[in-house]
């Protein structure tokens, strides 16, 4: 079963520092919570390809995606990873100077036993906080 979620958050931010942070693919290990490495590994002016290491509930597993980058937007998918499939998307709209509505978007769909145990509240919540490390590690 196919899932989605979905955040905005109104910040007291600058536009392009989110999108550079966002964009800043090696630093996630710094701040996203239960990320224990992040590495680029090709990059290009439009794109990137970086992985990602998690450890969570004792369980180190890898995401694997390509990142594609347009003024504002980011484009994410999974190339290989624990979910059957994975795309999500950043949008920062620009409200004036220093304010800005940060979106976070994604669909994906997990393996069918951790589909079956896991909460739509665990999903809403792991996302909030990993969408609120970002907008922490701006300020």
């Amino acid at each position: 079963m196919s899932r989605s979620i979905s955040f905005s958050k109104k910040v007291n931010l600058d536009s392009t520092k989110i999108n550079n942070l966002i964009c800043d693919f090696s630093n996630y290990k710094n701040f996203i919570p239960g990320c224990t490495n992040s590495i680029s590994l090709e990059k290009t002016s439009s794109w990137e390809l970086g992985q990602l290491e998690f450890n969570l509930l004792g369980k180190t597993s890898y995401i694997k995606t390509k990142n594609t980058y347009e003024e504002n937007h980011i484009i994410m998918n999974q190339v290989e990873g624990p979910f059957d499939d994975f795309k999500g998307e950043w949008i920062i709209e620009n409200l004036g100077k220093e304010f800005s509505n940060v979106i976070f978007k994604a669909n994906f769909k997990l393996p069918f036993l951790i589909d079956a145990v896991t909460p739509n509240t665990l999903i809403e919540s792991m996302s909030e906080q990993i969408i609120n490390s970002f907008i922490k590690q701006a300020r």
